[in-house]
C-alpha cells in the first residue's frame, strides 16, 4: 500500500476574497467589543458566521487577522 498526500484545498479566488472579507469584518467587530487580548479565534469565527475550521484555513493565528 502506498501512502498518498491529501490534495491541497483550492478555493476559487472570488470565494476566497469574499470569505476573507467576511472573516475580517467579524474580527473587526470582536476587536472593537473585546479588544485584541479579549478576542479569541472562537469569538471571531462566531461573529463572522464561519466555523473555527474555516477560520483556520484562512488565518492560522489571531495576529494576521488584525
Amino acid at each position: 500500500m502506498v501512502a498518498t498526500r491529501p490534495a491541497p484545498l483550492h478555493v476559487a479566488a472570488e470565494e476566497d476574497s469574499s470569505k476573507r472579507r467576511q472573516i475580517l469584518d467579524g474580527a473587526g467587530k470582536v476587536f472593537m467589543d473585546l479588544g485584541f487580548d479579549g478576542a479569541s479565534m472562537g469569538e471571531i469565527a462566531r461573529a463572522a458566521g464561519v466555523s473555527k475550521g474555516t477560520l483556520y484555513v484562512y488565518f492560522r493565528r489571531q495576529e494576521p487577522v488584525v
